[in-house]
């Protein structure tokens, strides 16, 4: 397993939710990406799993194939835009591709999770079968 977060450095308030300090910041953003994608070739994982509405928009600034979640803020309509991605590139990285799912933050999951729908799901069971189809599809065809 590997983990990291998209956004590098700690907050120095004691809010610990919400959008990060530095997201804002053009320069310090693309920073934070650029940092991902290295990362991301290194590791070249088979599943990316986002956590959280601030995380999507970010990571899809980097792929065609999640360009959706751009545009389509929260948890409504990034479900309706498809919350799980299949055979994802990254323009920076070729020949590498990898399964993508937004899913929901811990620490808000109890405030959005009555928003969550997928395949005539809804709530935590939603979630569940999110997470679980995105497992499936990641390990498929590996050998």
């Amino acid at each position: 397993g590997f983990f990291t977060n998209l956004y590098m450095g700690l907050r120095s308030a004691d809010k610990t939710t919400g959008i990060f300090p530095g997201a804002p910041d053009d320069q310090f953003r693309r920073h934070c990406q650029d940092f991902l994608l290295k990362q991301l070739s290194v590791q070249r994982p088979r599943l990316v799993i986002t956590l959280g509405m601030q995380v999507p928009p970010v990571v899809a600034e980097l792929s065609d194939q999640l360009t959706p979640w751009i545009t389509e803020r929260g948890i409504r309509k990034i479900d309706e835009a498809g919350a799980l991605r299949t055979h994802v590139t990254f323009r920076q990285l070729p020949g590498f591709t990898t399964t993508v799912v937004a899913l929901l933050h811990p620490s808000l999951r109890h405030a959005s999770l009555r928003h969550r729908t997928y395949r005539g799901r809804r709530g935590l069971e939603a979630e569940r079968a999110l997470l679980r189809d995105a497992v499936v599809e990641s390990e498929m065809g590996v050998v």
